[in-house]
């Protein structure tokens, strides 16, 4: 309690905002208990249920568009409602959703042997798993494929996960809801060329 009247004291003095980041109905519910004037949500947390993990996982390694699409619809369909509960959480709070904080490869095991088993559950080739989540990136995920790096390569994928969002805040104004403003963020920025591209094509799935 001392603690939250210390910030409290000095949000009022320099007249500072304070931003929660918060990814859960939970933990959004409980910044707002604090006093949180923003929500900051990690996007990814909206694929790390089983069902839309599994979708994700199946988009990114299938090597045929037709299975391709099928899972991304279902991310973005498992995505929306989801987004729903965290505006609902959040009310009138504006809300950030980041998208590609966490590099694509952290969405798979990260051992040679839970990839196979990750294969052979999902009626894939083992070596073809191998190669795609190879392919994602890994080291340094802060040097690495995410953010804008990320969404200029996969804007589809991107492109669905933006969607979902928009689709999920439109519904709740339609309903007669008064959610905050919404933004979308896009971490790991070098070029002003990454953000232009990303920034159409996010501008297209709001329309």
């Amino acid at each position: 309690a001392s603690f939250t009247a210390g910030v409290d004291r000095l949000r009022k003095k320099f007249g500072l905002t304070v931003t929660a980041q918060a990814s859960t109905p939970a933990t959004i519910a409980e910044a707002k208990t604090f006093g949180a004037d923003r929500v900051r949500v990690d996007a990814m947390a909206l694929v790390s249920g089983a069902r839309p993990l599994a979708n994700v996982r199946r988009y990114l390694l299938e090597t045929e568009a037709a299975p391709r699409n099928a899972a991304l619809e279902n991310v973005v369909a498992l995505m929306k409602t989801d987004a729903r509960t965290l505006f609902d959480a959040a009310g009138s709070l504006p809300t950030t959703f980041v998208l590609g904080d966490q590099a694509p490869h952290a969405l798979f095991p990260s051992s040679a042997e839970d990839l196979a088993a990750l294969a052979h559950e999902m009626g894939l080739p083992a070596q073809l798993v191998r190669d795609r989540v190879g392919d994602l990136g890994g080291g340094n995920s802060k040097l690495g494929l995410r953010g804008a790096r990320w969404a200029v390569k996969d804007p589809d994928l991107f492109g669905g996960f933006a969607r979902a969002i928009f689709e999920a805040y439109a519904d709740g104004v339609e309903a007669g809801k008064k959610p905050g403003a919404l933004r979308i963020q896009i971490p790991n920025v070098a070029l002003g060329g990454e953000m232009a591209i990303v920034r159409a094509r996010l501008e297209r799935e709001q329309k």
